[in-house]
């Protein structure tokens, strides 16, 4: 029950929302959740990460702009990253803002 908890993201979101997404973003949200951290490190990783999933037939673009889109509805958060050495806009990586156990678990019994 604790593990459950402490798992729980601070702000949150309902899981209900997050299985109201076209089945293409819960897939790429699945894949998501399963990443290791150092795959995670910007959003353009996450994104070549996912799309290299065999469980995922889209291009990293595509992922890319649904991660956006995503961070947009607010399932996950954009935060950027601090590289004072790069010119232009800072990366940023994505943070989950669900529990990520429960999704996994209620998108693996639907499909």
């Amino acid at each position: 029950m604790t593990a459950a908890i402490e798992e729980l993201p601070r702000p949150s979101v309902s899981l209900a929302r997050v299985l109201q997404l076209p089945a293409n973003k819960q897939t790429v949200l699945r894949e998501l959740v399963t990443l290791d951290p150092e795959d995670c490190e910007s959003v353009t990783d996450t994104a070549e990460s996912i799309s290299n999933s065999r469980t995922v037939d889209l291009s990293a673009a595509t992922v890319e702009r649904y991660l956006y889109e995503i961070a947009e509805l607010g399932v996950v958060e954009r935060v950027q990253l601090t590289t004072p050495s790069r010119k232009g806009r800072p990366p940023s990586r994505v943070e989950l803002r669900f529990p990520p156990t429960g999704f996994r678990r209620l998108f693996d019994l639907h499909r």
